[in-house]
């Protein structure tokens, strides 16, 4: 494990958090009911910036830094997590996109229905993103001590 490899994941995480949220954005335009979506949206901006914390905070480590014991382990975390999340960040867009298609008949009533039958899955991946936001910066702060 070295900084590179985190930076690299910590970019790809970002960059599917902001397709996520523009998924998001659209899904909001067009719903009743949007507060879940808001506070979605909320949750997704604080990742964002504790992935961009850890960004900057690796682009200054050199490779010189030690890379096995207890902070080799520790990496090998951070990036086994990196890689959970991006996986599960394209899963929501994915979701999201199919519940944003849009269709040429009744658009908007279908779309709603849609987001009334993937609410539980959006709920539990709200509580996923709430859950590698911290376990990151839990992290990163491992990393500054």
């Amino acid at each position: 494990m070295d900084p590179f490899s985190i930076t690299l994941g910590v970019v790809t995480f970002v960059t599917l958090a902001s397709k996520a949220g523009l998924e998001l954005k659209k899904l909001r335009n067009g719903a009743t009911e949007a507060s879940t979506i808001n506070a979605m949206l909320a949750d997704l901006k604080a990742l964002k910036v504790v992935l961009e914390l850890i960004e900057d905070g690796f682009e200054d480590l050199d490779s010189r830094a030690p890379l096995t014991g207890i902070i080799g382990v520790h990496w090998q975390a951070l990036k086994a997590t990196l890689t959970d999340g991006c996986a599960a960040m394209d899963t929501l867009r994915e979701l999201l996109v199919d519940i944003n298609k849009e269709v040429s008949n009744l658009d908007a009533i279908r779309r709603g229905k849609r987001l009334k039958e993937a609410n539980d899955r959006i709920v539990l991946y709200r509580q996923e993103i709430q859950a590698y936001k911290d376990a990151l910066q839990l992290s990163f702060q491992s990393v500054i001590l």
